[in-house]
């Protein structure tokens, strides 16, 4: 008699435990719908309306089998999660807990069926909060895709000027403890505003893109590219010495005097002025600021003596 009691208690608190989850999944739809982009929507609703599908099963008394909830590896989330553009360590985590989430799921619905509604009522406030965490989890991990790529130019694709010294420290950081020198290399386009100013903003903005896909494949692993100002670009070389890093420069001149882009039926003349300062690492402990104005000023040598030249030194403190 006791043991069919709590039975029916435990029952009972499930079934009310349905409508307050159901009514938590719901005002968490609302609260993502209003937060995210909608083109992020959809893999940060997915583990909530997944849930709610699985209690409006549940509450309809109806008995789920594998097939209704699936192992993780078989749930469309997955491809989802797999193609976040995250540290692999942050999407580890999310793949983990939605791993849980399912392996909770079905050892709620094994229970149910057995009538075991203890163990069930135990196994659906873990499953709950699991997959509240699971879609905080891919929250975050998209809120973090969303700042990584606001620090990229939309017509180049080159990282922006405003991330230069959060990438140029850990840059650093690495550098000092491998005691390896690094490079920066200054890139000015010439004479940039006499192609707006013959063949218009469009053309400008084609040559643009073509001097950034030639800067992007003279990168290495470890280097990284950005548009530093209009027509200017700023290469970061890590591990380098002088002798490779005037090589790399020296390339890239070449490659740019013999690019051909085409505006309209005319290939537009283009060469390019490059500034170098390599900095060993011993002498990384100045602030940013002033290796950027000695690589300016070898950029600006360049300019004056010609231009499509380019100007290397190695940093000598003030």
């Amino acid at each position: 008699m006791i043991g069919k009691m709590e039975c029916y208690l435990a029952r009972g608190y499930l079934v009310y435990q349905f409508e307050d989850v159901l009514s938590q999944l719901e005002l968490a739809i609302e609260n993502i719908e209003a937060i995210y982009a909608e083109a992020n929507q959809e893999v940060v609703i997915r583990p909530v309306s997944w849930l709610k599908r699985i209690v409006l099963g549940f509450q309809g008394d109806k008995r789920l089998e594998h097939a209704d909830i699936l192992t993780a590896t078989l749930c469309p989330l997955t491809p989802l999660i797999d193609a976040l553009d995250v540290e692999s360590e942050l999407k580890q985590r999310i793949l983990t807990s939605h791993t849980e989430q399912h392996s909770l799921a079905l050892s709620m619905a094994f229970f149910f069926r057995k009538e075991d509604y203890l163990l069930a009522n135990f196994m659906f406030s873990r499953l709950f909060a699991m997959t509240m965490s699971l879609s905080n989890q891919i929250g975050l991990a998209v809120s973090h895709q969303a700042i990584e790529e606001l620090q990229y130019d939309a017509l180049t694709g080159l990282l922006l000027r405003h991330s230069l010294k959060q990438k140029f420290q850990e840059t650093v950081n690495k550098s000092v403890i491998g005691n390896q020198s690094i490079a920066i290399m200054m890139l000015d386009a010439d004479r940039f505003k006499n192609i707006n100013d013959t063949w218009g903003h469009p053309a400008g903005d084609k040559v643009l893109k073509a001097l950034a896909e030639l800067v992007q494949s003279n990168q290495r692993q470890d280097d990284l590219a950005f548009r530093y100002g209009g027509e200017e670009f700023l290469l970061l070389l890590s591990n380098v010495s002088l002798e490779n890093t005037q090589m790399i420069a020296e390339r890239i001149r070449q490659q740019v005097e013999a690019l051909d882009v085409d505006w309209e039926g005319v290939v537009m003349p283009l060469t390019m002025s490059i500034g170098v300062l390599l900095i060993d690492a011993v002498q990384l402990n100045a602030p940013m600021e002033s290796y950027i104005e000695k690589a300016d000023q070898n950029l600006y040598q360049a300019k004056e003596s010609g231009r499509n030249k380019v100007v290397i030194s190695r940093f000598q403190p003030s």
